[in-house]
């Protein structure tokens, strides 16, 4: 590949290709997590708050944001692991 000006390589259209894939199958990934997840509950546990009044609802799903914060750190812990041998 021809450097840039700078002395950095020029990514091809390959390399533009393959992040757009990664990105794909992450996006295609959280979509599936978040329709499984709604069929156990995810949105609606204990500790989600949820304020209706007339024409207007808030929703801060707090328990579930601590849910799944522990299990994608233990998703990247063990998937830094395995890959960093």
């Amino acid at each position: 590949m021809a450097g840039a000006p700078n002395g950095r390589k020029v990514q091809g259209m390959g390399d533009v290709g393959r992040v757009i894939l990664i990105l794909g199958a992450v996006l295609l990934l959280v979509g599936a997590a978040l329709v499984i997840g709604e069929k156990f509950g995810l949105g609606r546990l204990p500790g989600d708050l949820v304020i209706e009044r007339k024409g207007w609802r808030i929703s801060a799903p707090i328990a579930t944001s601590i849910v799944l914060s522990l299990v994608l750190t233990l998703l990247a812990n063990l998937f830094f692991r395995f890959f960093r041998r």
